[in-house]
């Protein structure tokens, strides 16, 4: 198994005709795991300790011309658990397999393997306003709109980021043509639809065994579970006090009320002092405050 550091750097990765299909659910439980030894909890890995070829590892069964009664030896390692495939030396008992210095050194390589994340996540960006046939005489403005769009990368090289829930907005422009020197003329002002992005996921939803059947207000995630339907409120529920409540899918304070006579700020989800409002200006355009509805102030006397 040396030439497992061959298989790190090439581009091109030449995989070998699996025995069966992988099921879809272990396939999805083994996408989260992030290191190989976190891969390895979900799995038990076969390994043929090489005898007499030149220290690469051989699967032995009987789709490659092994035979059925091949024994398996177990081995641990870091709460990894690996199964030995015996290549014949039926003199070696099973407790007496021991890894070799080859596979040693590409246990240690696996070791320091991290798998990255999908990073397919809602974002605020410039989408451009559709136009058919634009003639270079025409000014359309605007030329775009902030949406919010799936943006991201996956790391399976089969999938890609896309939104799983969209939302159909109106939204105004206005068509002007050049009459030249600098000027222009309002030709035309109408409401185009654009598409807003709710929800993401890498994963293709529809491709799965059992399709959830979310409530109201409530649409498919990442995940292919539901979620709240307005992923935008989530996404600027930050900063302060604010929390996202995911059960009730509302962005709350957590400050009931406020000490003081101090005023309770939804925005910011913090507490502040009331502002003074001013009465209108008098003859000299001087704005007076309403000293009354300031708080009075405690004197205390000195002995």
């Amino acid at each position: 198994m040396y030439n497992i550091c061959a298989v790190i750097f090439v581009t091109t990765i030449v995989v070998i005709k699996g025995l069966e299909p992988i099921p879809s659910d272990l396939r999805n439980r083994l996408k989260s795991a992030h290191s190989f030894n976190e891969l390895m909890r979900m799995m038990t890995l076969l390994y043929t300790p090489p005898s007499g070829n030149r220290g690469l590892s051989r699967f032995r069964n009987t789709a490659y011309g092994g035979t059925e009664n091949d024994r398996h030896h177990r081995i641990k390692m870091k709460g990894a658990s690996f199964i030995a495939l015996s290549t014949g030396r039926r003199s070696q008992p099973t407790s007496q397999v021991e890894i070799d210095d080859t596979m040693q050194t590409n246990l240690e390589i696996l070791s320091s393997i991290r798998q990255g994340n999908d990073t397919c996540t809602l974002q605020s960006v410039c989408v451009p306003v559709p136009i058919e046939n634009p003639d270079p005489g025409v000014l359309v403005f605007p030329r775009c709109y902030e949406m919010m769009q799936c943006v991201g990368s996956c790391c399976d090289s089969i999938e890609s980021c896309h939104a799983t829930a969209v939302q159909y907005l109106q939204k105004p422009i206005v068509e002007m043509v050049y009459a030249g020197q600098d000027r222009f003329v309002i030709n035309q002002t109408l409401n185009i639809t654009m598409e807003q992005h709710q929800a993401c996921s890498c994963r293709d939803c529809t491709l799965e065994a059992v399709q959830p059947e979310c409530q109201p207000g409530r649409v498919i995630g990442a995940s292919c579970t539901c979620e709240c339907g307005n992923q935008i409120e989530k996404h600027n529920c930050k900063g302060g006090n604010k929390r996202w409540d995911e059960d009730k899918c509302t962005c709350e304070c957590p400050i009931i009320s406020c000490p003081g006579g101090a005023v309770l700020n939804d925005i910011r989800c913090t507490c502040e002092e009331p502002l003074v409002e001013l009465n209108e200006p008098d003859e000299g355009g001087n704005f007076r405050s309403d000293v009354s509805k300031l708080p009075r102030l405690k004197s205390r006397v000195r002995p």
